[in-house]
């Protein structure tokens, strides 16, 4: 990291110091979107965020360490599109491949295109075998093994955004199941809609070149020791792994800033509780990073409840002792909306619209899990807040576009100002947790609906089912080790 000029931040918060800094935060979303940039999980560029914030955890005097976990990463080497209508001449189309998908022959492949509409079961017919089929909406999941049935060479969809850069899909080996290992790329509206309107006189010819690597992935866990009860754990969480080359500022370093900067403040406030601050990876190839700490929160549970020595009555496991987790994810757009989904009691829900009432601010707030890393947690017991600020400015996640130059430290503030207004209030000092440690069955089905029907996998998250069959060797590509 020593070639690498990284931006100097604040001192460590003083006794008496209840600020949060946006300008803070921004730094530190300045080094990691733009220093790093793009940071896949289990590639080099999370290794360098992983010891960057580490570093900083380190230097709040925060207990730090790293939970490994193995993961599916990816590159493209070559990814081009071609079309022509009719005899007339080859035109180069823009693309961006989904990450997975197969590789075509070094010499690509050449069909004649079928238009499949939205991709509903009534359009897809016989005629689609042999075609590059395009769509402007992906197939549903039940209907899938009809549609690959018929053998189409490859699949194209239509982006109908009209951002600078298209929107790079990341699907995860997770989908292999249902999609196949069909060749897929998005091209642009604009450039679609001729194609389309020319129908079955347009052809296209696609060369895609991947490489798929089975990997270490990290998260990075800092930990500060409460005083007065450090057997209950809060969980400050969010994930700071980006799309396959990007910058990700707002999706997802404007959470991970945050977390940091709040973990700079509490370290020096000696919170009452133990205060685990866990920014994950492997969050945008599929939940990842959070489903392998939570599957090893269920194993342990397991294991020492199995022990004759393990008492109920006085007992408490490590799952049961994290007693709640705030989930930190797309951050820093100051023309955006605030929204809290929360699983757990309905005092969770009713303690953010009391606080942002008070800080005069609109939110949308409602139980029920998002696509995020705190679902994981919250599908095996944990309560979770799971905090977002979504509107016109992040709409350029996932592209080369999500950048710092669309965010703000006053928008890192605003949030920021509420995570600590929310724990100073309800978690760092208070001599009762004034939440229960009580997550619903409905609340857990969700979960479980959102994981069968998002991720179509097991939701018990047995590691066995994250990955493919076979036991590959996982090896550490890292120049050097990370504790």
């Amino acid at each position: 990291m020593k070639e690498k000029a990284f931006r100097k931040t604040l001192p460590a918060a003083s006794e008496t110091d209840w600020n949060f800094s946006g300008q803070n935060a921004f730094d530190y979303l300045y080094d990691l979107s733009e220093t790093i940039g793009s940071r896949l999980g289990g590639t080099k560029g999370e290794y360098l965020a992983a010891e960057y914030i580490m570093d900083k955890f380190r230097s709040f005097g925060m207990r730090t360490f790293l939970h490994k976990f193995p993961i599916w990463t990816y590159d493209n080497k070559e990814a081009r599109t071609e079309a022509r209508i009719g005899k007339g001449n080859w035109k180069n189309i823009p693309c961006e491949v989904h990450m997975p998908c197969s590789s075509t022959p070094k010499s690509g492949i050449t069909g004649k295109l079928f238009f499949a509409v939205q991709g509903y079961q009534e359009a897809i017919t016989p005629d689609v075998k042999g075609k590059i089929v395009v769509m402007s909406q992906g197939i549903p999941k039940e209907e899938r093994e009809h549609f690959l049935s018929y053998k189409p060479k490859a699949l194209v969809f239509i982006d109908g955004r009209y951002e600078t850069h298209l929107h790079r899909q990341l699907t995860g080996h997770d989908y292999f199941a249902s999609w196949g290992s069909l060749p897929t790329v998005t091209i642009p509206y604009l450039d679609a809609l001729p194609l389309v309107e020319a129908k079955l006189e347009c052809e296209m010819r696609i060369k895609i070149a991947n490489e798929e690597k089975y990997v270490w992935g990290h998260n990075v866990i800092g930990e500060i020791k409460g005083t007065d009860f450090p057997e209950e754990i809060i969980v400050i969480c969010g994930h700071y792994d980006t799309h396959w080359q990007c910058p990700g500022a707002t999706d997802n370093g404007g959470g991970t800033v945050i977390a940091m900067e709040l973990a700079r403040i509490l370290a020096k406030k000696r919170p009452k509780r133990t205060i685990r601050f866990v920014l994950f990876s492997g969050e945008e190839s599929g939940l990842h990073g959070s489903i392998a700490y939570a599957h090893e929160l269920l194993e342990s549970d397991k294991k020492e409840r199995a022990k004759k020595s393990f008492d109920p009555a006085s007992g408490r496991t490590l799952l049961e002792r994290h007693r709640l987790g705030l989930n930190i994810d797309v951050m820093g757009s100051l023309l955006a909306n605030d929204v809290i989904l929360y699983s757990g009691p309905e005092d969770l829900g009713a303690s953010m619209r009391l606080l942002f009432f008070e800080k005069k601010r609109n939110l949308r707030c409602s139980r029920g899990p998002m696509s995020s890393d705190g679902t994981p947690l919250a599908a095996v017991g944990i309560p979770v807040v799971q905090y977002g600020r979504y509107g016109a400015g992040t709409g350029f996640g996932h592209t080369g576009d999500d950048s710092i130059k669309y965010l703000s430290s006053e928008a890192l503030f605003l949030s920021g100002d509420i995570c600590l207004t929310w724990l100073r209030r309800y978690v760092v000092d208070t001599p009762t947790l004034p939440f229960k440690r009580d997550v619903s069955q409905e609340d857990i089905k969700k979960c479980e609906d959102y994981f069968q029907g998002r991720r179509g996998r097991d939701p018990r998250f047995e590691t066995k089912r994250l990955f493919p069959k076979g036991d590959p060797k996982i090896k550490d590509p890292a120049k050097k080790n990370l504790e």
